[in-house]
């Protein structure tokens, strides 16, 4: 059978008309599966960011491990790109840090945390 390696991920069979085999996609897990046991916990929100420089943002919850965050930016109203990357610099249990230097009375920052209880 013929066989195509896309990265360590993606493996593809190609669809054969004598065997009548169709597509088969392997894609890796968003996050590693959670132990037996152990259930994702998730939380997020969205904070206001009217000043340049760090700003820290705490969880509406508390954390028992330290959760992987992920930020986006959302600028209300503008339709152009913003003009520097948020940068996460530390996270705790209680909350992060990011850094950049934008900021105005409509640019927010969006965020997930995602841990195992």
């Amino acid at each position: 059978m013929f066989r195509q390696q896309y990265g360590p991920y993606f493996t593809y069979y190609p669809y054969m008309a004598n065997q009548m085999e169709p597509l088969q996609q392997q894609f890796p897990p968003f996050f590693p599966p959670f132990p037996p046991g152990r259930q994702p916990v998730i939380d997020s929100g969205s904070a206001l960011k009217n000043r340049t420089g760090p700003l820290r943002i705490r969880f509406n919850r508390r954390f028992s491990r330290v959760p992987t965050v992920v930020v986006a930016p959302f600028w209300r109203g503008q339709n152009s790109q913003v003009a520097f990357i948020e940068t996460i610099t530390d996270v705790t249990t209680t909350g992060f840090t990011v850094v950049s230097d934008n900021a105005a009375n409509n640019y927010f920052v969006n965020w997930i945390a995602v841990s195992q209880e």
